[in-house]
Order: structure tokens, then C-alpha cells, then sequence
């Protein structure tokens, strides 16, 4: 494969990268990165410091997400050429390209660039570690190569905790290379980890002077530490990741390497590299956290495997060779079609529904605008978890970043940004050491599970005066929902107020097709604390709307809740048979809606009705 071919291959996937890093909205994890970045630090309780040192960089320049990506978007773009030049150190200049060429349709490496996220820089601080690592171990021994190797390994550990792999398996790496060996009989590979090492200062600073929060969240919080037979599930997250075929090729040219050792030189270098990567946090999966996204753990090793794949490109069949570009071009189309669904959520059609909807992507810039709306003065704005709070601070009108302030919540500990809120002084604590003042509650109902939800709003209901709905912004059908509040400040309340509290309800078959002249049934629960429900209207798209009342048994609610305190008892249930002998074919939107005695119309849920000839 051509550098021509690579060329236009890289225009192609950097204007594509480009548009998407300015059209995205952040993501849940970028807009934290974005909060620390105005908190200058040697270190946070989440992470290193080096992402939120490129994000003000970045921020410096004037435009909205653009500003905050274009130095990780500038890596992203860097990392092929990366690649390219580490395999022509190790395989020459027919490898070279082949090996670009692969970096591109790598899906997990297209994905990377595009969000101000670690991965990025690390994935390149990898290459570039890989390639000192290389230049270090050719005789005879020099001081500048193992310095560079030093710098690199340094800023890596200011990027990631993760990042500690690489230096380990890189230790490992010298010991079995002849030269290696030889290479510690001088000064230069111990003042290389002297250099690395020097960068844990800033890191060491900040965790003992807040009790050790980040090395406590990253080594011990977040991970169970016992073993998970779903661990196996890696073999097939990472075939996805790679494509399969590219995987199995991958595959297949690291055991041809290992089946004709002893390995030497550069090649024993990258396949060492590369396997002691893939192996380390495959082993890591097994036991470490499993609730959030590790796809991208071993995305380094891929990397450093490329020039060996490179190397042998041409001994596979055409077939073969046009199988792994083509697949993996096609997962590359799946990342591409989910960062849409993010910057167009409500023209997915369905296809990123439940867990795979881009929840963390979507809603900030509505809710913000929302906020704005009714935004005055001073008035601070309370939110419910760490990612609504950066969102929102993101997106609020740069005068009034300053006035949000997080409650405590499990979101915020699993995800390691409690005890950095804490540090701000903008946690719940802060609140409660403060005098009550009246102004803005906002919670994002939807970041909890349905089940949650009852429990949690009464818990909210006791920790706020005069607390007094405020409003609802429903989005996406449903799949995002905010709620709003005025209160007259936070303070501990020894009842709660059922007026305040929201109504909850569900809805049944919120998708269903039938053909035209048969009927439809409509059916679901809601319940309300203290006053009831006066009725339920379902609005149809192009119908007229159909009021009903609660008259069947849910008893679901109960069961899960206890004692509601709805007038209604356990007849919680409502439903409607639709006639559908006068529609036309189509799909139909509805809405449905819970109507209490106060006056307050409260969306509860929504669906689709598909009418067939």
C-alpha cells in the first residue's frame, strides 16, 4: 500500500474528525476535564493532570467545542504518521505506509482524536515510547535516546495512572534484549527512570495532601479486586474494536513470531511490547472495574503491533487482506453512525435505544439553554451529579459558571470526581457549612435507574426549604429528562412536602405495530404522593387526545416503594383501546401525560404506533 493511498486516507478521516469535533457536544467526562481545567493543579482526584493542562491550552483559543479538542484532535491526526514512523525504524519504508494505513482503519485509533480525552495522549506518548525504546537499544549505548525515552515515559505518567503499564512491560522489554542487559551496566537507562520518575512528584504532592484521593480511586475504589468470570467478554469487545479480521490477523502474526524464537533485534522489541501490553490489562479485566468502558485499555499494544503486521502484510491472500480494511472500515462507519446519534439524537431512529444511547453526549446544550431561560441574576443553580454540573457550567453564560454547586450522590464517588468537587468546595458539604439561600434545584431524573427514582426524590424533598417544582424539560421521547425546582435554600426539613415531589409512572409496549382496523391498547400506571392524579391524557400525533382515569391495579409500585400516599391506593393503573380504522398507514408518535388536581401536566413517557395496510 501506497503513501498515496495513505494520504488521501488520512484527508479523508481528518476532515471527518474534524467535523465531528466541532458539531459534538461534550461528552459527560470532557466537560469535567473542561472544569478542572479552569482549577489549575499538580493533580485531580479523577486523573493526572496533563488532560486538563491541554484542554486550557485549547481553551485559550476562542470558538466552543473545537477550542477544548483541537489539541487532542492535532494527536489524533499525528498518530498515523506515528505509526508509520515506527515501522519504517523497525521494517523499512515498504512497511511504513502499510502500517499508516492500518493506523487509520483501526477503529478504536479513529475514535480517539475526536473527544478532549487521555486516551489520545496516551496512545501517542505509547508510540513515541516505543520508537525511543527501539533507538535506545541500538548499540552503542547513548545518553539522549534514553533520556528522550525518559521525557516521554514522564509525561505519560502525568497523563494516565494507567500509563504505568508501559514502563513495566518497557523494564521487562530490556532485560530480555542482549543489548539491554548490556545497556545497564551504564548510567543511561537508570537516569531514563530517574527522569520518568520524577514526574510522580507533582502527583505524590497532591494525593498526600488530600488524603491520596486519586491513587485510592484509581487503585482501589473503582475496582473490585475479585475475579469476574465476564472478563472472557474482552476477546470479543476487542476482535470489535480492531475488526475481527484485522484482529485475527493480528492475532496470527504475533504466534508466528513467537513460534520461530528466539526473536531479536526490533522485532522482539514490539512483539514484547505489544504482548506484554495486551496480556497485562487482559489479566487486569478480570479482576478491575467492569461497570465502565475498557475497550480502549489495549489500544497501545495495538499500535506497537502494527509494524510487525506491516511487516508480513504481504504474505496474506488478497481476499484476506481486503476482508480486514473492509470490515474494519465498517466498524469504523458504527463509530462514525453513534458520534451522529450524539449530535442528533432525536433522528437516531431507534438504532442507539437503552444502554447504547448516547446518553453523556446529549441534552447539555438544551438543558443549559433551558437554565438560561430562566436564569436571573446570582441566584445559584444546585445539580444532582458531577456531569450535569460540568455540562452546565460548560454551557451557562460565562458570567454565571461561578454559581453551580453538586449535590452527593453515587455518581460522583464511582466516577472518582467526589472528592475533586469536595476540593472546589462545591459539594453538598459546602452547602451545608453555608447560610440558606433561596435559588435553582436541577436533577437529571433519567442519570438513575426507574426503580430509584421514588426513594430518591422524597430523599431530596427533606434537604431543601420551601422547595417548589419548578418545571420539566422531556427530551429525546423520554430518554433525557431534567426536572427543576425553586427552593429557599438548602436546609435539612423534617417533612416533606408531597406537592414538591414529581408524579412518576410507566408506560407498556411504548412500541407497537399493528395493521390499520385493529385496535391498540394504550396502557401503563402513574402515581402521585399526597394529591393524586386527576387524569392521564394520551396525545397522539394527528389525533385528537384522549383523556382517561386510573382505574386498574398496578400494584408494581408498592411492591417496590412501600406506601405511596396516592389517594388512589393500588389503583394506579390506566388504559385505552385506540380505534385505528380511520388512520392512514404511518407511524405515530404519543405522549402521555399525568394531570394532577393542582393544574400541574407532567410528561410520564412516550411511544410509537406503527399502523400497517
Amino acid at each position: 500500500m501506497t503513501q498515496r493511498v495513505f494520504m488521501v486516507l488520512w484527508l479523508l478521516l481528518a476532515a471527518l474528525k474534524l467535523a465531528l469535533a466541532v458539531h459534538l457536544p461534550l461528552f459527560g467526562d470532557e466537560a469535567f476535564y473542561w472544569w478542572e481545567s479552569r482549577w489549575p493543579a499538580w493533580s485531580y482526584s479523577d486523573l493526572p493532570p496533563l488532560t486538563a493542562w491541554l484542554i486550557g491550552l485549547g481553551s485559550a483559543m476562542p470558538g466552543a467545542e473545537i477550542a477544548v479538542r483541537w489539541p487532542f484532535l492535532l494527536l489524533g491526526l499525528l498518530l498515523p504518521w506515528q505509526v508509520a514512523w515506527l515501522a519504517r525504524s523497525s521494517h523499512g519504508e515498504a512497511a511504513a505506509w502499510t502500517a499508516g494505513i492500518l493506523a487509520l482503519v483501526l477503529p478504536l485509533a479513529f475514535a480517539i482524536g475526536v473527544m478532549a480525552v487521555p486516551d489520545v495522549v496516551m496512545a501517542c506518548l505509547s508510540v513515541a515510547a516505543a520508537h525511543q525504546l527501539l533507538v535506545a537499544l541500538a548499540p552503542p549505548a547513548r545518553a539522549r535516546p534514553w533520556l528522550l525515552l525518559g521525557v516521554v515515559l514522564g509525561l505519560g505518567m502525568l497523563c494516565h495512572y494507567r500509563f504505568a503499564a508501559l514502563p513495566l512491560v518497557i523494564a521487562l522489554v530490556v532485560l530480555m534484549h542482549p543489548h539491554g542487559r548490556a545497556t545497564l551496566r551504564t548510567p543511561w537507562p537508570w537516569l531514563a527512570a530517574l527522569v520518568a520518575a520524577s514526574t510522580l512528584l507533582p502527583l505524590w504532592w497532591f494525593n498526600a495532601g488530600h488524603d491520596y484521593a486519586g491513587l485510592r480511586f484509581q487503585l482501589l475504589d473503582r475496582h473490585p479486586w475479585a475475579w469476574q468470570s465476564d472478563g472472557w467478554l474482552q476477546l470479543a469487545e476487542q476482535a470489535l474494536v480492531v475488526g475481527p479480521v484485522l484482529a485475527w490477523i493480528m492475532v496470527a502474526t504475533m504466534w508466528r513470531l513467537w513460534r520461530r524464537r528466539p526473536l531479536a533485534g526490533n522485532e522482539m522489541t514490539l512483539a514484547v511490547l505489544a504482548s506484554g501490553m495486551w496480556l497485562l490489562f487482559f489479566a487486569l479485566g478480570f479482576v478491575a472495574d467492569n461497570e465502565r468502558f475498557r475497550w480502549h485499555w489495549q489500544l497501545p499494544a495495538y499500535l506497537v503491533a502494527l509494524p510487525l503486521v506491516a511487516g508480513s502484510w504481504s504474505t496474506w491472500s488478497q481476499r484476506i487482506r481486503t476482508a480486514a480494511l473492509a470490515v474494519s472500515a465498517l466498524v469504523i462507519a458504527l463509530v462514525l453512525a453513534y458520534f451522529a446519534a450524539g449530535i442528533w439524537p432525536s433522528a437516531q431512529g431507534g438504532w442507539f435505544d437503552g444502554k447504547r444511547f448516547p446518553a453523556n453526549f446529549s441534552g447539555w446544550r438544551e438543558v443549559a439553554a433551558w437554565q438560561r431561560e430562566a436564569d436571573a441574576g446570582a441566584t445559584p443553580v444546585i445539580v444532582d451529579n458531577f456531569m450535569l454540573g460540568a455540562a452546565l457550567t460548560y454551557y451557562m453564560a460565562p458570567e454565571r459558571r461561578d454559581a453551580v454547586r453538586v449535590l452527593d450522590d453515587p455518581l460522583n464517588s464511582r466516577h472518582g470526581r467526589a472528592a475533586q468537587l469536595a476540593i472546589w468546595s462545591l459539594d453538598e458539604a459546602a452547602l451545608a457549612s453555608q447560610p440558606p439561600a433561596p435559588g435553582w434545584l436541577l436533577v437529571e431524573e433519567t442519570a438513575r435507574r426507574f426503580s430509584d427514582r421514588w426513594d430518591w426524590y422524597r430523599n431530596l424533598c427533606t434537604r431543601f426549604a420551601g422547595l417548589r417544582l419548578d418545571g420539566v424539560l422531556d427530551l429525546f421521547d423520554g430518554r433525557k429528562r431534567f426536572v427543576r425546582w425553586r427552593h429557599d435554600g438548602y436546609s435539612t426539613q423534617p417533612h416533606c412536602d408531597t406537592a414538591a415531589l414529581p408524579p412518576l409512572g410507566w408506560v407498556d409496549q411504548d412500541r407497537q405495530v399493528r395493521h390499520r382496523g385493529e385496535p391498540v391498547l394504550v396502557s401503563g400506571w402513574v402515581t402521585q404522593a399526597g394529591q393524586g392524579i386527576e387524569a392521564v391524557d394520551i396525545r397522539i400525533e394527528g389525533q385528537a387526545p384522549v383523556s382517561v382515569s386510573r382505574t386498574r391495579e398496578a400494584a408494581w409500585a408498592r411492591q417496590h416503594w412501600g406506601e405511596l400516599g396516592d389517594p388512589a391506593g393500588d389503583r394506579l393503573g390506566f388504559g385505552v383501546v385506540i380505534d385505528t380504522r380511520d388512520w392512514a398507514a404511518g407511524t405515530y408518535t404519543y405522549q402521555v401525560e399525568a394531570r394532577r388536581p393542582d393544574g400541574l401536566v407532567w410528561p410520564i413517557g412516550s411511544g410509537a404506533l406503527r399502523i400497517d395496510r
